[in-house]
C-alpha cells in the first residue's frame, strides 16, 4: 500500500461506522413517531430573514430553463412557483455562473449561454423579479446560488468553438476528456471572480443591481444604513463649509444664480444639524 493510499485509508477510518448503527439512524428517520412535526413547520430565522417553515428546496439543475441572453423563461418561473405553492419555506435556484469572460465553458459563441445569468444587463432582472414575486405570494423565500464556474467538469467543446482550454484550480484533466488539460486560473481572474461573487458586488454596477432586485417601497422610512449615509454626507458638507473662507464665500449653483457668492455668518451647526446663516434661510 502506497503512502497516499495509507493516508486515504486512515481518513476513511476516522469517520467511524455510525451509519451502520440502525438505532442511531432511526433517531433521524421521518416516521410517524415525530408527528405532529412541530419543528419542521415552525418558523426559523436566518440572520435578519424569517422563513415560515424548515422545508428547504436545495439547488437543482436549471440548464435550458432560461433564454439565451440569461433571462429566466416562463418554464423556470412556473417551476419555482409550483414549489412555493407546495409549501416550501425556502427555495434555492440552480447554479448561476458569475465567471463569464473567465470560464469559457459557461458562455457560448456570441456571448450567449444556456445558464441563467444575473450579471449581463438589467434586462435579465425582470425574470428574477417575476420568480421572487411569485414565491413571495405564497410566503416562500427565494435564494440565488452563485457559482464561480464549472471547473474540470465544464464542456470540452470550448476548445473547438473558442480555441480556449477549460479552466480549473490547477493543471488537471477534463472530466469528460481526461486527455484535454484544464489550465489554472490566473491571480487576476481569481480576483475578478471574487469581486463578482462578493455580497452585492463591489462595483457600482453591482450596487445598482442590488437596488433593482430589492427596491425600497415608497413611503417607508429609510433603512439604518441609508440614514447613516445621509448623516455622513451631511457631516462631510459641514466640513467643506468650514474650509470656505468668509472673504470669498461659496458659490450658488442654483439655476439662475450660478456664480453668485453665498456668505455664511457661521459654520457651526444649529440644533437642526445645519450651519446657521443666510444660505439655509433662502
Amino acid at each position: 500500500m502506497s503512502e497516499n493510499q495509507d493516508k486515504v485509508q486512515k481518513l476513511v477510518g476516522s469517520f467511524g461506522t455510525w451509519y451502520e448503527d440502525r438505532a442511531w439512524l432511526a433517531k433521524g428517520a421521518m416516521t410517524k413517531g415525530l408527528w405532529p412535526y412541530e419543528k419542521m413547520f415552525s418558523p426559523i430565522r436566518v440572520n435578519r430573514l424569517t422563513i415560515k417553515n424548515r422545508l428547504v428546496m436545495a439547488p437543482m439543475g436549471n440548464i435550458d430553463m432560461a433564454e439565451e441572453t440569461g433571462r429566466p423563461n416562463a418554464k423556470m418561473i412556473e417551476y419555482f412557483t409550483a414549489r412555493a405553492k407546495g409549501g416550501c419555506g425556502l427555495i434555492t435556484s440552480g447554479l448561476v455562473p458569475i465567471s463569464h469572460g473567465v470560464d469559457p465553458t459557461v458562455t457560448e459563441l456570441g456571448e450567449l449561454s444556456y445558464f441563467p445569468r444575473i450579471d449581463r444587463s438589467r434586462t435579465v432582472y425582470s425574470g428574477w423579479r417575476d420568480i421572487a414575486e411569485r414565491c413571495h405570494a405564497y410566503g416562500a423565500r427565494f435564494f440565488i446560488q452563485l457559482t464561480a464556474g464549472l471547473g474540470r467538469v465544464g464542456s470540452p467543446e470550448c476548445l473547438l468553438n473558442k480555441k480556449r482550454l477549460p479552466v480549473s484550480a490547477s493543471w488537471n484533466g477534463n472530466f469528460y476528456m481526461p486527455v484535454l488539460p484544464c489550465r489554472p486560473l490566473t491571480d487576476a481572474q481569481a480576483r475578478r471572480i471574487d469581486q463578482e461573487c462578493g455580497p452585492g458586488g463591489r462595483r457600482r454596477q453591482g450596487r445598482d443591481h442590488r437596488r433593482r432586485l430589492s427596491p425600497r417601497p415608497r413611503g417607508l422610512p429609510p433603512r439604518a444604513d441609508d440614514q447613516s449615509r445621509l448623516q455622513q454626507a451631511q457631516a462631510g458638507r459641514l466640513r467643506r463649509l468650514a474650509r470656505v473662507r468668509p472673504r470669498y464665500g461659496a458659490r450658488d449653483t442654483r439655476p439662475g444664480r450660478a456664480g453668485l457668492p453665498i456668505m455664511y455668518s457661521s459654520t457651526s451647526p444649529s440644533s437642526s444639524g445645519r450651519p446657521t446663516g443666510s444660505a439655509w434661510s433662502r
